[in-house]
């Protein structure tokens, strides 16, 4: 088994403004949270109808491991693994979007590189190629999908590192994934699946190396990750099926490593201290 968090930012970024990051750091910090075959999932923000634009913050990681080192990329460069530490790297895209009036966010792969989807509507959802994630603890309330909705997932993010300092979003996410998703099968063009069930850090920073930096901002890529079989295949298909398959069969919420928010951390270690 491998541990996969398939939603970090890998670092900060302002509205518009540079992507703060290190590569060389962050894909060291990776492998050791995550070990030989993990993976990272890059999301973008912002689809092309946004009127602040798209954001292709996986495509900058992308350029800034070319220059670094040697790595691997599989088809158009969507996924790539550090030749290294042996970690991959995948795009993803988050769309924040509604139903009924509600706030839904959801976690897109399997993206064209050098491209982002509109995220203004659902009809993103039909798209046969790409692999969807509702992320629950994102929801602003519990919410109550047609079935025709939670057929075109293959998972949903059940807790979040970044949002537990929120009291009881992971909680009921969690608890509406068992009551209403777990163990159900769902059919989508001939398809019939499960839902899986996942857990991510959501973390923004690659904090600097040192002592007292590390403890102002601790390192948050695998503070929350998901156990999946790992990957053998070779080619780009290979990759998005095994992912695909291997979401869906996520179903133990048990047998997830869900860690503390980042602000959660950082307390720890200020009491640490004293």
């Amino acid at each position: 088994m491998i541990k996969a968090d398939l939603k970090h930012w890998g670092g900060r970024r302002k509205v518009n403004g540079p992507y703060e990051i290190n590569y060389e750091q962050f894909v060291k910090q990776s492998y050791d949270k995550l070990g030989k075959g993990g993976v990272v999932g890059i999301p973008n923000a912002r689809g092309p109808d946004n009127p602040l634009g798209p954001e292709y913050r996986f495509e900058e990681l992308y350029e800034l491991a070319k220059k670094s080192g040697s790595i691997t990329p599989l088809g158009d460069g969507r996924v790539f693994q550090d030749n290294k530490h042996k970690i991959w790297f995948v795009k993803s895209q988050e769309i924040n979007s509604q139903f009924d009036g509600k706030k839904l966010t959801y976690l897109i792969f399997n993206i064209p590189f050098g491209e982002n989807l509109n995220e203004m509507n659902n009809k993103f959802l039909s798209n046969l190629n790409t692999i969807n994630i509702l992320n629950l603890p994102s929801c602003s309330e519990q919410i109550n999908l047609p079935i025709h909705y939670l057929s075109y997932l293959s998972g949903v993010i059940v807790h979040s590192s970044s949002t537990a300092i929120l009291i009881g979003a992971n909680k009921n996410a969690e608890k509406f994934y068992n009551n209403f998703v777990k163990g159900g099968f769902f059919f989508n063009l001939n398809n019939i699946h499960n839902i899986g069930a996942i857990a991510v850090s959501g973390g923004h920073r690659c904090p600097k190396e040192g002592l007292i930096k590390k403890i102002i901002s601790p390192i948050s890529v695998g503070s929350s990750y998901t156990l999946l079989p790992e990957f053998k295949g070779k080619n780009l298909d290979e990759f998005n099926e095994w992912l695909k398959t291997s979401i869906e069969n996520s179903q133990d919420t048990n047998k997830l490593v869900k860690g503390s928010s980042v602000r959660e951390m950082v307390l720890g270690h200020i009491l640490k201290l004293y």
